[in-house]
Order: C-alpha cells, then sequence, then structure tokens
C-alpha cells in the first residue's frame, strides 16, 4: 500500500507546501491570503441549514438526551395502559347499562366489579 500511495502522498506535501508559502507571503505582505474569488463564492448562496424548514426538521428528529430511551418506552406504555383501561371500564359500563345492571361475559352473569380489577378471582 506505501508504495501505491507514496508518489500521490509526495505530489500532495509538494502542492500543500506550494500553497502555505504562498499565504505565508501574502500575510507578510499585508495582503489576504487568497487573491482569486471562487464561482462559488460569487453566487450568493445561502446554506440549506439555515432554513425554517430545516431547522423545525432538526428539532423533530433530535433525540431527547436528558431522559433514557427506555424510560420514554415506558411512560408511552403507561399511557397506552391507562387509556385500555379506560375504554374497557367504558365497554363494562355500557355492557352494564344494556343489561339492566348486570354484565354478561361469555355466558356467566356478574355485577362487573371484578372485570378488569384488583379482586379478581383466579
Amino acid at each position: 500500500m506505501g508504495i501505491i500511495y507514496s508518489p500521490l502522498l509526495c505530489i500532495t506535501a509538494f502542492l500543500e507546501v506550494r500553497t502555505a508559502k504562498r499565504v505565508t507571503f501574502n500575510r507578510k505582505r499585508g495582503e489576504e491570503d487568497e487573491d482569486r474569488t471562487e464561482e462559488w463564492e460569487e453566487m450568493g448562496w445561502k446554506p440549506e441549514h439555515e432554513d425554517e424548514a430545516w431547522a423545525k426538521k432538526v428539532e423533530g428528529t433530535k433525540p431527547n438526551v436528558e431522559v433514557d430511551g427506555t424510560t420514554m418506552e415506558v411512560r408511552e406504555l403507561k399511557k397506552q395502559v391507562a387509556e385500555l383501561k379506560e375504554l374497557l371500564e367504558g365497554l363494562v359500563n355500557a355492557k352494564r347499562v344494556e343489561n339492566g345492571g348486570q354484565v354478561v361475559v361469555d355466558g356467566a352473569v356478574g355485577d362487573g366489579k371484578d372485570v378488569g380489577g384488583d379482586d379478581a378471582e383466579v
């Protein structure tokens, strides 16, 4: 690998040293480092990342480093469980109203108090 890349590295080093000497010479004379203006410098180009839409995209995809990812997932799961619990309570109440205060689940009749609660018998 050294044999293949050594000529390329020597040429690159020579060009870099020549450019550095020119910059040093210009600085001694009080001139700018480069006296030629590149084409892309003349265009009034504005970087894409300075745009408002880009800033909003970055803000939306930026991870929250203050809270662990696992903790965020657990919080989301807790919200989903709470929603499911509310949904089940609503369904039980709706069934209770339909059946005149009695809840019928798979043929068993009860008052619905043990459905989804901690006092359910196993």
